[in-house]
């Protein structure tokens, strides 16, 4: 009956108005998630070139959760934690899952800063390894000869606590030793 298909045909056009609608509505809404995203950013580098560590940890952790797949927003997480000194656990815990998760995408530095993160925390076997892992990525120019040299350094410091820790255990071992006599 005509009366049907008239009928059939106004629902249809109701039904793609609010599909472009809906369209419409999602795709500016994905607009605004992005602006939001970029605006986030730009404040939390700004933050972080300052020097305020604790705002961009604050802002980098939300730009984080907005887009978990983002390893530059892991990244500069722990680097903000790592500058910060408030919690170089929590540095350890944003480099790794930048490396563990992100393993097409991961940033050399990550390792670099990872091994400080543990070498400052006492974990001395973790950092040589990060710091071993780091190095693979250095190009033979002179940046990386410079980088090189400083790795130097971080090897010399980490095998110079490594021997401080052994000598101190083998010191507390004979200590027990007389103490049981």
């Amino acid at each position: 009956s005509p009366q049907y298909i008239d009928c059939l045909n106004n629902l249809l056009r109701k039904k793609m108005k609010l599909v472009a609608l809906s369209v419409l509505l999602f795709t500016s809404i994905l607009g605004n998630v992005e602006d939001n995203e970029k605006q986030l950013y730009k404040k939390a580098t700004a933050a972080f070139e300052k020097g305020n560590y604790e705002e961009a940890i604050l802002k980098y952790e939300e730009l984080t959760a907005m887009n978990s797949s983002n390893s530059e927003y892991h990244f500069l997480t722990g680097l903000s934690y790592y500058k910060s000194r408030k919690d170089l656990s929590k540095a350890v815990e944003y480099f790794n899952n930048t490396i563990n998760t992100f393993e097409g995408d991961t940033i050399a530095e990550t390792y670099y800063y990872l091994g400080r993160s543990y070498r400052e925390n006492g974990e001395f076997e973790k950092a040589k390894s990060a710091f071993q892992t780091f190095e693979h990525f250095l190009k033979d120019n002179e940046a990386g000869n410079a980088l090189k040299t400083e790795l130097e350094t971080e090897y010399q410091w980490v095998e110079n606590a490594l021997v401080f820790e052994e000598r101190q255990e083998k010191l507390k071992k004979g200590l027990d030793r007389k103490s049981t006599r």
